[in-house]
């Protein structure tokens, strides 16, 4: 690496440096080599702001085969000789990545007649020469690649550096438990329903080339029961207990492994020839460590402390560092960040400006504070994103059995909770 292009680089260099340091804590960021900084240089071409950010041409040897993550790549020139198919399928992967995720409207006539129209990514090409990717033939595009549209860069101005706001990455919330012995009560909220509606239970992988495979749960029913409470309890212990330095707090988890074997044996329910080692996988491991938990908090007597789990790395966003290509609203809080034992209190100033909730029916929600004094019902989305991130009126509405023909019922107890819910919230008696 020359001289020359570390003095036009320094700002980025520096930059780079203080990212590692705030990484690799404890470590050196000037023992870095030129190599070090060569392969930062690859790792962000293209991206703005970064060392590689004008880098137009690179010339690799025996280099960037795979795991080169560049979403720029429109042109790719083998110079030399390649010995394997693999090896002009690897170099040829380097230009999959997308640039543009900006969708556009498409029509596609289906087989009865009619039309349907839905959004999609626009197909993107990149030239090859000189790489004779003979696995799939293919004579190039029959007309000149379209240019995609012109993105919209979303930066940081830098003279609104005194506006800059600083901000936690959150994983989720925990709360701090009184008392060092865990207990919990079970409600019907706590019980977990297993059905293979959303479980394939056999998948065939017949790849292009090769032998068929077929995958079926026989692998997972064959793993011990023990396994599965042991992995409950080290889930709850990793994400849920923890003390203000965000080391794991060991001496609980003898508690956690008697709970969730006692969930197991209570709540637990299978239908649809179902198995408890179905909780193995991911999504059902989340969700059961999460109903588990719910009752061990529900079970605590004393003062409760909310806290917030952040992210390992990096803990901490700025505005300053928020770019994007994409036409979209972004919600900036005013937030005030001090620490507590460790713990992150963020509270929240109401003075945004834009806030965008989920759409509704396609469309875009947005809520605006300009309208002056005036009286509406705005306070619903506030209250809807509350209620999607807490689930606090799914699991109430669990509590009630319903005894009506579902043929003729349009509305779901959820729904039925959720309007009078809401009501309350925004001052209807009835």
């Amino acid at each position: 690496m020359s001289a020359e292009f570390k003095k036009i680089a320094a700002r980025e260099i520096d930059e780079f440096k203080a990212d590692y340091r705030r990484r690799f804590p404890g470590s050196d960021p000037d023992k870095l080599t030129d190599e070090d900084l060569l392969r930062e240089v690859l790792n962000t071409v293209g991206k703005p702001g970064k060392l590689g950010e004008n880098v137009k041409c690179v010339v690799s040897v025996s280099m960037l085969t795979e795991g080169w993550d560049a979403n720029t790549v429109t042109h790719i020139l083998g110079v030399r000789a390649f010995g394997t198919q693999l090896l002009c399928e690897q170099v040829v992967g380097r230009g999959l990545r997308r640039m543009s995720y900006h969708p556009e409207r498409s029509t596609l006539t289906l087989p009865n007649g009619t039309t349907a129209t839905f959004e999609s990514f626009p197909v993107e090409y990149a030239e090859v020469y000189g790489v004779p990717f003979s696995f799939i033939p293919s004579a190039g595009s029959t007309a000149d690649p379209k240019p995609g549209p012109i993105p919209t860069r979303v930066r940081a101005l830098e003279n609104r550096i005194a506006c800059e706001i600083t901000f936690p990455r959150i994983d989720g919330y925990r709360y701090e438990l009184p008392g060092e012995r865990l207990s919990a009560k079970f409600t019907k909220p706590s019980q977990l329903k297993l059905t293979t509606a959303n479980v394939p239970t056999q998948v065939e992988n017949a790849p292009i080339v090769g032998q068929s495979v077929i995958h079926s749960l026989d692998d997972l029913r064959a793993k011990r029961p023990q396994q599965i409470a042991f992995r409950l309890a080290k889930r709850l212990l990793e994400h849920h207990f923890r003390d203000d330095q965000q080391n794991v707090k060991p001496w609980l988890f003898p508690d956690l492994l008697a709970i969730s074997r006692q969930w197991l044996a209570e709540c637990l329910v299978c239908q649809d020839n179902t198995f408890p080692q179905l909780l193995l996988l991911v999504e059902n491991n989340y969700d059961a460590a999460d109903r588990i938990y719910q009752s061990i908090v529900h079970a605590s007597d004393g003062d409760k402390r909310l806290l917030p789990i952040p992210k390992p790395y990096p803990e901490f966003l700025i505005t300053r560092l928020a770019r994007g290509s994409k036409i979209c609203h972004y919600l900036f809080l005013r937030q005030m960040v001090t620490t507590n034992h460790g713990g992150f209190l963020v509270q929240t100033q109401c003075n945004e400006s834009r806030i965008e909730f989920h759409g509704l029916s396609g469309r875009v929600l947005i809520a605006d504070f300009d309208g002056g004094h005036i009286v509406s019902d705005g306070g619903v989305p506030l209250v809807a994103e509350v209620d999607r991130m807490f689930r606090v009126l799914e699991r109430y509405a669990d509590c009630f059995t319903d005894h009506r023909d579902p043929e003729a019922s349009e509305h779901s107890v959820l729904d039925l909770v959720r309007q009078r819910i809401y009501g309350l919230c925004l001052g209807y008696e009835d």
